[in-house]
């Protein structure tokens, strides 16, 4: 756990239109008691930032609680970063410090979860339990819990579906309290349809505010997207079972050749997409990142592979990388 002490500056973060536009909405649906909506801002459009921005101000100002899971260690301290930035005179008005905790394999543990912490970041799999975790997390507390779900398409999963549904238990149990839920994404919708009705049970006010790609790309705060092909000559035989996906889907780590396609073309971009079995953003390793010899932010541009797109002629697999000029990163 951490105290995060309130920095005597007014917030140096810079909104963009869609941001404070999106806050807005946030604002609207805050009058009343509860809600659980989506905010849908594109990859690289600044969701983090702009959650943790209005959270800082509406949540911790006002001394709630906030739980935020993520399914990647990364999303984990990109929030917690976001978080310490906005902690700052203008926007922490009434509330000096407060305590924030990471909780996943590779930072706290579930056992060191407190009631005293304000701000709960975690990995989604550290909730595997989560009557234990958050049963002491929200020992003695009467109040506002925001649940925010980073990478929301995920939300039909059995593990937060479990969180969700304790969280409303801990509602009922008692008066005065109270749960308001958010979602980040840049692909509200899952691809499997029987799983829609589970994210409407989560999302029960639907999408809040959504930002269209090609607006901001036309308004130039966001790339356009440069497809290139890279060819592996792998065969598969048949199409990849769920398992085999998952499986995929655990590994950060950039394959050599899909490395070296971005590195051959450094001159040409300071920045690169990597679409390819990740649907999610990855991190460039060290070693990688210094073949390159130019700053990465890799992430997927849409969502996962589509499926149809797994086999060339029913013979290689062809993974798509975008090759984007910088023009900005939001956060």
């Amino acid at each position: 756990m951490a105290r995060i002490q309130r920095k005597a500056h007014d917030s140096s973060v810079v909104l963009y239109n869609h941001q404070k536009e999106a806050m807005c909405a946030l604002n609207k649906a805050n009058i009343g008691g509860e809600f659980s909506g989506i905010i849908v801002l594109p990859t690289g459009g600044g969701k983090t930032i702009t959650a943790s921005y209005w959270l800082t101000k509406n949540a911790i100002n006002r001394h709630a609680k906030i739980i935020w899971v993520a399914h990647r260690k990364q999303l984990l301290e990109q929030a917690y970063s976001a978080f310490e930035k906005c902690a700052t005179q203008d926007l922490l008005t009434d509330v000096a410090e407060y305590s924030m905790r990471i909780v996943s394999g590779e930072h706290d543990e579930p056992s060191q979860v407190s009631p005293k912490d304000d701000v709960l970041i975690v990995m989604i799999n550290s909730l595997q339990d989560p009557t234990t975790v958050l049963g002491k997390w929200l020992w003695n507390y009467t109040g506002m819990v925001y649940f925010v779900i980073d990478e929301c398409h995920h939300a039909a999963a059995d593990t937060y579906q479990k969180v969700y549904n304790y969280l409303r238990q801990w509602i009922a149990a008692k008066e005065h309290r109270g749960l308001k839920t958010i979602g980040l994404t840049a692909t509200p919708y899952r691809t499997n349809e029987s799983e829609t009705w589970l994210l409407e049970k989560v999302f029960k006010d639907n999408i809040l505010y959504k930002a269209d790609l090609q607006g901001l790309i036309q308004k130039r705060i966001l790339a356009k997207p440069i497809l290139e092909e890279v060819y592996t000559n792998s065969q598969i035989d048949g199409e990849l079972t769920e398992k085999e996906i998952k499986e995929i889907n655990k590994n950060d780590a950039i394959p050599d050749l899909f490395a070296e396609e971005i590195a051959a073309n450094a001159k040409r971009n300071q920045t690169s997409v990597y679409k390819g079995y990740k649907q999610d953003k990855i991190e460039m390793r060290g070693d990688r990142a210094e073949m390159s010899d130019f700053p990465l932010y890799l992430n997927t541009v849409a969502g996962g592979l589509d499926r149809r797109d797994q086999t060339i002629g029913g013979f290689s697999f062809v993974v798509k990388i975008y090759a984007v000029p910088v023009v900005e990163i939001i956060g």
